[in-house]
Formats: C-alpha cells, sequence, structure tokens
C-alpha cells in the first residue's frame, strides 16, 4: 500500500474493490498508459535480444540496448511525467532495489520488476513455509555433499587437479565467521593461501578461496601487486548505501500504530509493505521527497505464524530479549513482525513505540546500474584465476537472493561439488545460464 504526499492511498495489492483503483484516478491515467506502452516496449525488446520472453534475469544479452539505456530516461522518452516517477515508480520499486536513487537503473530490468510488483494487478508472492536456515542447513548437510569429485568441467582452468574436497564446514562458514579477514595471500614454499583474520593467521592453509562477502572486503584482502586487476574491477562496484542512506538502517517492531487506522487490519493481514511519500524539508533526498518503507513481515512469512515451523536461528531475532521477562519492548509470538525504513533515529524514537533492534544493510547490495551490469559481464575474466573465486550479488547480473545463492553453486560446482537440484529442469537451466553468464 503507498500513501503518496497528497494523501492518497494506492493500493498496489489488494483484491478487493480497490485493487485497480490506481486506474480510476485521471489524474494518473495518462501516465498509466504510458508506463504500460513502456513496459511493453522493454518486453519485445527483451525478447528480440534474448531470444525469448520468459521473464529472469539469467537470460542476458551483450547486445539489447536496454542494459545501456536507463529506465528514468526511458520514462522521459515515454513523456511520463516527474510526478509519476517520483510519486509511484520510485516508491513502488524501491523496496526491490533497497534504494531511493533509481535513476541509473538499466530499462532492461523493468520487465521483470513489473511482473513482481505489477502497477495494476495482484503481485504473487511464494514463501518457504519454514525458516529460511532450515533451508541452508539441508543444503549443506554434509551427508548430501559429496566428499570428494574429479573434475569433469573442460573450461575449468584448473582440471588438472584430479581430486578436491569440499568440507561442510567451508559451505557452512562455521570455523571463522567471528573474525574479519584481512588479507590473504599464498605460501611461497607450500605454494597453498594463508588466510589473515583480525584474531591472527588461521592455522590451517587451503588451495582454493572463494569471496561470499561484498566486493570492496573482498579487494581489501587481494593485497599482492599481481591482482591489480581483480582489485580495479572489485574496487569499480558500488553499493546502495555508499549514495543513498534511505535502506541502511531498519528499524525492528511490533507497533501497528504506524499505519493509518482505517487501512491498519487490511494492512497486517494483506499487505507486505506500507509506503508513505512526504515532502522532504530539507535538500538531501532526491527531488525532496522523502520514503518511509514498514516492511510487513508478519503478513507473508507463514513461519512467523507457526511456531513449529520457525528454525532456531529465527528465535532470539524475532522475540527480541528472551533473557529479560520485563522487556517491555519484546516481541511475542502474536505480535505483527515489522521493519521500517527511511527514519532517522531520532525519528524512529517519535513515530515507533516499540523498537526492539535494526537492520543494517550497508555494503550489503550493489546499486544496480549499467557500470555494475558490465562489471559483473567483466568478472568472468577473474573467476578461479590464481584458485581465487567470487559469489554474491556483484558477481551476477542483478542485485536477487536467488542470484546469488545460484552463484554460490557455480562456483561449488567449478570446485567438484554436485549440482544439488537435478530433479528441477527451471532451476537447472538457469543454473546453467548463469555458469555461462560467469563464465566458470
Amino acid at each position: 500500500m503507498l500513501r503518496n504526499s497528497n494523501g492518497s492511498i494506492y493500493f498496489a495489492n489488494d483484491n478487493g474493490e480497490n485493487s485497480a483503483c490506481l486506474r480510476g484516478r485521471k489524474h494518473w491515467e495518462k501516465d498509466i498508459k504510458k508506463w504500460q506502452r513502456l513496459v511493453s516496449f522493454v518486453r519485445n525488446t527483451n525478447k528480440f535480444f534474448h531470444g525469448t520472453d520468459e521473464p529472469s534475469m539469467y537470460h542476458m544479452s551483450y547486445f539489447n540496448p536496454m542494459n545501456l539505456i536507463t529506465l528514468r530516461f526511458l520514462t522521459r522518452i515515454f513523456f511520463i511525467s516527474n510526478e509519476f516517477w517520483d510519486q509511484i515508480i520510485v516508491p513502488l520499486y524501491s523496496s526491490s532495489f533497497l534504494t531511493i536513487e533509481l535513476n541509473a537503473v538499466p530499462a532492461m530490468i523493468v520487465q521483470v520488476i513489473d511482473d513482481l510488483i505489477p502497477l495494476l494487478d495482484k503481485p504473487h508472492m511464494e514463501s518457504w513455509t519454514i525458516h529460511s536456515q532450515d533451508v541452508f542447513d539441508k543444503m549443506t548437510d554434509s551427508s548430501k555433499v559429496s566428499r570428494r569429485h574429479h573434475h569433469n568441467n573442460n573450461n575449468n582452468k584448473n582440471n588438472n587437479k584430479k581430486n578436491m574436497t569440499i568440507r561442510n564446514e567451508v559451505w557452512g562458514f562455521k570455523r571463522y565467521n567471528n573474525h574479519k579477514v584481512v588479507e590473504i595471500y599464498r605460501n611461497p614454499i607450500t605454494k597453498k593461501y594463508v588466510i589473515m583474520t583480525t584474531n591472527g593467521k588461521v592455522n590451517e592453509e587451503f588451495d582454493t578461496i572463494v569471496f561470499a562477502s561484498n566486493s570492496k572486503n573482498a579487494a581489501n584482502a587481494v593485497k599482492n601487486q599481481d591482482y591489480m586487476l581483480q582489485k580495479t574491477i572489485l574496487n569499480g562496484f558500488r553499493y546502495t548505501s555508499e549514495t543513498d542512506r534511505s535502506f541502511e538502517i531498519g528499524y525492528i517492531h511490533s507497533d501497528p500504530s504506524i499505519f493509518p487506522a482505517v487501512h491498519r487490519k487490511d494492512l497486517l493481514k494483506k499487505f507486505a509493505n506500507y509506503i508513505e511519500v512526504c515532502k522532504n524539508k530539507g535538500n538531501d533526498d532526491q527531488n525532496n521527497f522523502k520514503y518511509i518503507n514498514t516492511f510487513i513481515i508478519s503478513s507473508w512469512w507463514p513461519a512467523i505464524n507457526n511456531t513449529t515451523n520457525v528454525g532456531s536461528g529465527s528465535t532470539k531475532h524475532l522475540e527480541g530479549n528472551k533473557n529479560n521477562n520485563k522487556n517491555e519492548n519484546a516481541i511475542t509470538s502474536s505480535s505483527p513482525r515489522l521493519v521500517t525504513y527511511g527514519l532517522s533515529e531520532a525519528e524512529s524514537l517519535t513515530k515507533i513505540k516499540n523498537v526492539v533492534g535494526t537492520v543494517e544493510n550497508k555494503w550489503n547490495h550493489p546499486h544496480m546500474s549499467f557500470s555494475g551490469l558490465m562489471l559483473s559481464m567483466l568478472m568472468r575474466f577473474i573467476q578461479g584465476k590464481d584458485d581465487i573465486y567470487y559469489c554474491g550479488s556483484y558477481a551476477t547480473p542483478a542485485n536477487g537472493h536467488d542470484l546469488s545463492l545460484c552463484s554460490g553453486i557455480c562456483i561449488a560446482m567449478a570446485m567438484g561439488a554436485n549440482y544439488p537440484f537435478p530433479e528441477n529442469k527451471d532451476a537447472y537451466n538457469d543454473f546453467l545460464r548463469l555458469r555461462r553468464i560467469m563464465g566458470i
């Protein structure tokens, strides 16, 4: 649900009588039609260059002009008003990009975001019925991860190694995640990698290094002058927190009074987000607008409302300070789970009654732009070089959870692991596409 600066409400995903209320507003009617023509134009262009109309970020063409043309520029070509961009497009789609700075977003992405969050129709969302940690635990179950595999990838530069060991503790990053990695270097005698952390040198040496961090941390850890190409590419990525702090800090709470009373019940039950567009008193935010975005997690995450399915990793995070029974701010099992972005610390104290914690997104989300897209394409030239790999959002064409996860699977397979989901043909085809994009 979106509340504009003039106080009007737009129901983006209500299935009742208001499901197309925006369509009926004459104020936006012309912009809506222009937006629909823009989306149709991008879909047809993507289909021509990708060879398919399947909405997937795994379909990429280096020659697609929509990679170069920004969505903001395209809205001007289609004569879409600035007001529509500022008060409808930016607040609706900022939730996906975790930034309100959408001017540099390549136009080719509009096909995907229109399918995820359609402007006029009710979006469809699927979620795990259990906690995500349970999913990852099962994926990295040592009983299902082959201990040794032979290389069979002819394109892999390291295929001269007959055997490689994939260990569960490496998959789960369970051994050294309490200490920051500050440097890696090769032992000149053993030719294996040494890891230096804030706690000193790790006793064990490694044949292969996989960076599953942000690009800045990876660039800082590779200090050898022989890795200038790697450092140049990795330092080139920009993160949303570098240019926009709107989604840097989220305030965790269960205060429904932040919603308008007349819509409160529906919001808590049927909506994923409530976004307020406000006139900004200062000049820091783009076009003098401020966006307050509350993620209503309890409306769509089944595990929260079914305590028998909640994984052990979620209890402490969701229930606040479990050891302090006098904590009035503690979130109970029946409380709504809300995370609000776009407020300063002072504003959070006045607008939210019971903040129990914060979520920090600094250095987590690459800023999607043409330069970022091109840098992710250049990653193929450094993947696997000297037995160093890189996975995560920046190493893929877009900022997405499935892309990040699949990039890790691509790396694991390059090292000799088996593909974990052979029974799912669509997932396997996306994996093959991403492996081609990553060049491994």
